[in-house]
């Protein structure tokens, strides 16, 4: 090695590995090699434009390129672009570095039906570039036409060693061509059969025989004389532990088992690595990772946090038309939204600007401001940064674009979710993705997801070209990229000196065909309960025996309600539990919509019936009524379906009220009235007359039981002969009428009375309803 040698490697991670063999001595100058490409080039009287002008330039270029929208559907509309421009940079891009054009593909003979899509994209692609070049500017995709060598950075080095992981582009092989010629250059590879590609291309640029490339071998070219040198042999794992399982959670009891092994065996656990094949789960282990034995490479999804929480669950509500209560302390029952945006902090004012602001052009400031208000609930620092980086960028797009608050959101969302946190405070055993493990060598490893469809991972077909084009064109066709994922996993496990691999066997998946490459062992030491036991943690014993309540009560020291001699009648435990013990029942969250919707109904017919327009008009008006519905939260679904059901109330209750019928009054609370005795009251819905003969009317949204004995109650309470209706206001908006008497509601009132003040049990009544029971916690002993 020379004194002023430069070290480049794929990736910063095997920086931070190579450094650490520097123990005693100097450390040597490396760097990754994006880093190094960057310093390596330059582009004279050009600005490299930033990510957001690029967006904003692309889709200047599609607009301009009109078959681009008509033929090839990619939008005009700069947000509905926004979401959909991946694919556009990366075809481009791809192209770019691989010095080739879109003629190169468009004289494929297998692509010659596509013709015409090629020449809209190279439309589009000439377009793009001439915006570039109007304003002085460059990015990935025109940086290699137009480079130059920074040759006077270059010299600074007496030779460079490049550590080859995988595949370069035909970019970098001609960058690396003429840095050799201004001073020593190396680079280093190892053989397998998956990487014959890479060993293609280093056979055709050195001229040497590919048979000079044995496999499984270590080599180092010198770019000056061509010269190779064999510097070491690839190790071959022998024996792989493999284990199956059912359930991939259990997994998770693995992989800490074989850390602890590992260990116990003798191997330091900064040296083990777990390798996810789908980097979702590392969710899953980060749940079971309560001692903190873990570091993420991936660190934390900022989805994750607070901050993005708050924001998405916003938008989320306004977006769904949702009205939340955030007076939860007070609501009868917990709504959803309103529950959980309070729990995080945010208060109605705040949630109610968002709302009324929502679809109206957005000033960036003002975005701005109720981003920061957000933030300050945020207590994690680390966000912050994330946060402001990112509208660093949006403040860039908004300069060139007016969106609304609707659309300014939806952007940052999308932005924030592909960034992640920095794991801080983990422990020793590094967990990342294979690609982050490239060129590393690890004592131990150990490999979960080990299934067919995750290694590899099979390329879906982009929305230009399939495999055979790519081949024929001279691209890196998808079984070349498969391939090379065959190579990271090959020499990650080549290298270890202890191997451990899952994979979950059920169903829908079986283990990867790839794993037939090694010798493997079944792992069957410990069963699949003993991994279950690592994860879970003793139970207690519970006794779910029904108990016996038994004891005396007076069920008249109050005033009796409806509502309480039915709770009696259908459970005497639930009344236990409510009347006896006033155990309130528990808020639910986001479980009383229809109860909201009925209750909301029930007050706007009462406010329409007393109401000056009915009184004038004495018939019923959707319109008007309409306009006391509109006063509720309802959503826009919500709202539609009443109307059309009570365009057919209309239709009943205007034949009726043109009979005679007559609303005397709505919501009528009697109290103190007695009955067989005992004192009783209640809330009437409604009372209508007919030819001096009143009739009592309850509303009923939902369903309903026709022989309760709540109308007869209420013609208790109105203390003289009636007729008595239920108006089914869920169903056929008709009045039904009731099947029970007066006389049904007297007998069970006597025997209410009977047992009144004696020893009572109060046993559970099974059912049903039981299902949806506030109490069943208590009652059945369920947890």
């Amino acid at each position: 090695m020379k004194e002023n040698t430069l070290f480049v490697f794929t990736n910063s991670r095997k920086i931070r590995s190579f450094n650490a063999a520097f123990e005693n001595g100097l450390i040597a100058k490396s760097i990754t090699i994006a880093e190094f490409e960057k310093k390596a080039v330059f582009v004279a009287d050009r600005f490299e434009a930033d990510a957001a002008y690029l967006l904003v330039l692309m889709q200047r270029a599609c607009t301009a390129v009109k078959e681009a929208n008509s033929v090839l559907k990619i939008p005009n509309e700069f947000f509905a672009f926004l979401k959909n421009n991946d694919y556009l940079f990366s075809f481009f891009k791809e192209l770019a570095i691989s010095k080739k054009s879109v003629a190169d593909i468009k004289f494929s003979d297998i692509y010659a039906d596509f013709e015409e899509h090629l020449s809209i994209l190279q439309a589009v692609l000439s377009e793009y570039k001439r915006l570039l070049e109007a304003e002085n500017l460059y990015d990935d995709i025109l940086l290699p036409e137009i480079y130059s060598l920074n040759e006077s950075y270059v010299r600074g080095f007496d030779e460079i060693v490049i550590d080859i992981d995988g595949f370069l582009s035909e970019f970098e092989w001609k960058l690396i061509l003429k840095i050799s010629k201004l001073v020593t250059l190396k680079i280093r590879f190892q053989t397998s059969k998956f990487n014959q590609k890479l060993v293609e291309k280093i056979s055709q640029i050195s001229g040497l025989a590919p048979q000079n490339f044995s496999l499984y071998q270590k080599f180092e070219l010198n770019f000056n004389d061509m010269s190779l040198t064999q510097t070491d042999w690839v190790n071959r794992q022998n024996v792989v532990q493999v284990r199956e399982f059912g359930l991939r959670s259990l997994q998770c009891a693995y992989v800490m088992a074989k850390v602890s092994e590992f260990v116990k065996d003798g191997l330091k656990p900064e040296n083990i690595v777990v390798i996810l094949p789908d980097e979702s789960f590392s969710e899953i282990l980060r749940l079971h990772d309560s001692g903190r034995m873990f570091n993420y490479a991936m660190g934390e999804n900022l989805k994750r946090t607070k901050f993005f929480q708050i924001l998405s669950r916003i938008t989320r509500t306004i977006n769904e038309e949702i009205s939340p209560d955030f007076d939860y302390e007070n609501a009868q029952s917990y709504d959803e939204e309103g529950f959980i945006l309070g729990l995080l902090g945010v208060k109605k004012e705040l949630f109610e600007r968002f709302k009324a602001a929502y679809e109206l052009p957005c000033e960036f400031e003002m975005f701005e401001g109720l981003v920061n208000e957000i933030l300050a609930l945020q207590e994690d620092k680390r966000v912050g940064k994330k946060v402001q980086n990112e509208l660093f960028m949006l403040g860039n797009l908004a300069r060139y674009f007016k969106f609304s608050l609707r659309q300014i959101c939806e952007i940052f969302l999308m932005g924030l979710s592909r960034l992640s946190l920095d794991d801080v405070g983990g422990g020793k055993v590094g967990v990342m993705g294979v690609l982050e493990s490239r060129g590393m060598r690890f004592d131990g490893a150990i490999i979960v997801d080990f299934n067919d469809e995750l290694i590899p991972k099979r390329s879906i077909n982009e929305m230009f070209l399939n495999s055979r084009v790519r081949e024929k064109a001279g691209l890196i066709s998808y079984a070349q990229r498969e391939n090379l994922q065959r190579f990271y996993y090959e020499s990650l496990i080549n290298g270890a000196k202890k191997v451990a691999i899952s994979y979950v066997s059920n169903d829908e998946s079986i283990a990867s065909r790839f794993l037939k490459e090694f010798s493997f062992v079944k792992d069957a030491r410990f069963s699949d309960e003993a991994y279950a036991n690592l994860l879970g943690k003793p139970g207690v014993a519970l006794n779910l025996e029904p108990e016996e309540i038994v004891l005396e009560h007076d069920f008249f020291a109050q005033e009796l309600s409806f509502s309480t001699l039915n709770l009696y009648l259908s459970c005497p435990r639930k009344y236990y539990y409510a009347k006896i013990l006033a155990i309130p029942e528990p808020k639910t969250i986001g479980t009383a919509p229809a109860s909201r919707l009925g209750e909301a109904v029930h007050k706007a017919l009462c406010e329409y019936y007393q109401g000056e327009f009915f009184r004038r008009s004495q018939r019923f008006d959707v319109t008007e009524f309409k306009k006391c519905l509109g006063k509720f939260a309802l959503s826009s679904l919500e709202f539609e379906i009443l109307t059309v059901k009570f365009d057919i109330y209309a239709q009943y209750e205007n034949e009726r009220l043109k009979e005679g019928v007559r609303v005397l009054e709505c919501e009528k609370n009697v109290s103190g009235v007695e009955f067989e005795g005992v004192k009783i009251r209640g809330v009437i819905d409604r009372v209508d007359e007919l030819s001096g003969q009143k009739m009592i009317i309850d509303y009923k949204s939902g369903k309903f039981e026709d022989k309760s004995l709540q109308l007869p109650f209420y013609q208790a309470l109105l203390g003289e002969r009636c007729e008595t209706f239920y108006y089914d206001l869920g169903g056929e908006m008709t009045l039904v009428p009731s099947r029970s008497s007066l006389e049904e509601l007297r007998a069970t009132i006597e025997g209410l009375k009977s047992i009144n003040k004696t020893r009572i049990n109060f046993a559970p009544n099974p059912g049903q309803q039981c299902r949806y029971c506030s109490y069943k916690i208590l009652c059945k002993g369920e947890l």
